[in-house]
């Protein structure tokens, strides 16, 4: 819980074993979770590299060794915290197009089930790191279409998550367009889908989804009813649904990059920001900041919140330390736009 008592060990770890991908990948969890994201990123490109050389030297296949893809993930992680959309992107199509399978000794493709232990992990994180990449940003439609285009010659485990979340994503693109009934149809056909999925766990074997991925699922169910109920003015339901989708989330894994990228937190500031009540929307973005400190996303939220409010003078401060903490994004991103057209807007009164 105390990050920052290891980052003087962090500064100094990489450099006594260069050529070993996780040495070098292991100070960026540190600069990650103080929030110093693009020193992280840089510890994780390191590492890629450092691995690159290895898996070339060795013949190994990405799908064996899995700090090289684990690293992937990350440099996707910090892009995403830190406003670098089509880095991320670039880095979560890398990680996608991986192939799913290893050759054996004389060529043949080996069972790719049973050829690693990490093969559940590699295969959630090459076809779902595109989705969750968008999810992150909010970006619904996108999660759709990634969703969308998920091959169909994957594990049954894969085949779950893809239901489920390209349901909740459909769900919150029409919720955006103000379709409720279209959203509460599909947040049915979630319920009913993760109902049959807990009931079929015990007799389904091993392919079937963790009980760290039911709860995840059973997150994005609570959250979605959270945001259906907001949607239709019912503000009270709306935020025990977010209090209970907050607590289920903390049963999923909590390992790094988080488990679940897009924190509940959105959701409930958002919901105190239709009702105007900036203060707990605030608050909701401020308690991101506790376990994703710098995040970009939460410090626009902030600063939208005191704009929408009337309060300029911290509106501009909270502007401009948002674009600082985005120094590196892309510059055609919504939240960047919002923040560049306010301050411009409110020139005169950021002189006072």
């Amino acid at each position: 819980e105390h990050p920052e008592a290891a980052f003087n060990s962090a500064e100094k770890l990489a450099e006594l074993a260069p050529k070993s991908g996780h040495i070098v990948h292991m100070p960026g969890h540190i600069f990650f979770k103080v929030g110093d994201y693009q020193r992280a990123y840089q510890s994780f490109a390191d590492s890629a590299k450092a691995d690159s050389g290895y898996i070339r030297l060795q013949s190994i296949e990405p799908i064996d060794n899995w700090n090289y893809w684990h690293n992937l993930q990350f440099m996707v992680a910090n892009c995403a915290e830190a406003g670098r959309y089509q880095d991320g992107m670039r880095w979560s199509q890398t990680l996608e197009k991986l192939p799913l399978s290893s050759k054996g000794k004389k060529g043949t493709t080996k069972d790719k089930a049973s050829d690693s232990p990490w093969y559940w992990y590699f295969e959630r994180k090459s076809l779902f790191t595109v989705p969750d990449f968008n999810l992150r940003f909010g970006f619904w439609q996108a999660v759709v279409d990634s969703l969308i285009e998920v091959p169909e010659d994957v594990s049954t485990r894969a085949k779950d998550l893809r239901k489920h979340l390209l349901l909740f994503a459909k769900a919150m693109a029409v919720l955006d367009k103000g379709n409720v009934d279209q959203a509460n149809q599909l947040a049915i056909a979630l319920d009913a889908s993760l109902w049959q999925l807990s009931l079929d766990k015990s007799k389904s074997g091993n392919q079937r989804l963790s009980e760290h991925e039911i709860n995840r699922l059973a997150t994005t169910s609570l959250e979605l009813r959270g945001n259906i109920e907001s949607v239709k003015g019912n503000h009270e339901e709306a935020i025990e649904l977010f209090e209970r989708a907050i607590e289920k989330g903390k049963k999923s894994f909590v390992g790094d990059p988080p488990f679940y990228p897009r924190p509940v937190q959105e959701s409930l500031a958002a919901a105190y920001l239709r009702i105007k009540d900036w203060p707990n929307a605030r608050k909701a973005y401020q308690d991101i900041l506790s376990f994703r400190p710098s995040s970009g996303h939460a410090l626009f939220g902030i600063a939208r919140s005191y704009a929408l409010a009337g309060k300029k003078v911290k509106a501009t401060a909270a502007y401009k330390n948002f674009l600082s903490s985005w120094q590196h994004a892309d510059p055609d991103l919504p939240h960047m736009q919002a923040a560049e057209t306010w301050l411009k807007t409110n020139q005169e009164d950021n002189l006072d």
